[in-house]
């Protein structure tokens, strides 16, 4: 994080900021957290660069070399971030989240609170903030990372939509 605010200055002094935050959200809330839900696999770089999606409408996800345990909600979150920008995105994130619970639900059979399960949530952003988004911002000075310049607004106005980190 420190390198981050050194590399890029005045530039990102907010992000730096939360990425600060997030850090120590993590830290406090890790062991609480992973004691409520659930690990998974998941992807771990679950975004549109790793996606395809065929003629007849099939979704492709590749790339899986950084596959690890998490709760299922990092996946999501990386995904919802990458695509907040989008046109598409016709769906809030409040019932994206309630959707996701549901099917977990129904999958699971587990017992998680709405309260729970979104600051899961939270929990994840932060996580991303300090283990995807740092290693893409110094990427990025060495090849420029042009999907940066949507995900970085996406970021900041998720933190400040949402979770207020």
């Amino acid at each position: 994080i420190e390198v981050i605010g050194q590399e890029y200055g005045d530039q990102y002094t907010s992000l730096v900021e939360l990425m600060r935050n997030c850090h120590k959200y993590v830290k406090e809330n890790e062991r609480i957290l992973y004691a409520k839900i659930p690990l998974h696999i998941i992807h771990n770089d679950f975004n549109p660069r790793n996606m395809a999606i065929s003629s007849e409408d099939q979704v492709f996800i590749y790339d899986w070399e950084l596959a690890c345990l998490d709760i299922p909600h990092r996946d999501l979150i990386e995904l919802l971030i990458f695509v907040k920008k989008s046109k598409n995105i016709k769906r809030s994130f409040e019932e994206i989240t309630k959707e996701h619970l549901e099917i977990y639900k129904s999958q699971s059979n587990k017992k998680i609170s709405q309260k729970d399960w979104l600051e899961a949530y939270k929990f994840s952003f932060a996580k991303f903030i300090i283990t995807r988004l740092n290693f893409y911002l110094l990427g990025n000075k060495l090849s420029r990372y042009e999907f940066l310049d949507h995900v970085i607004p996406s970021v900041l106005e998720l933190n400040a939509e949402e979770f207020k980190l």
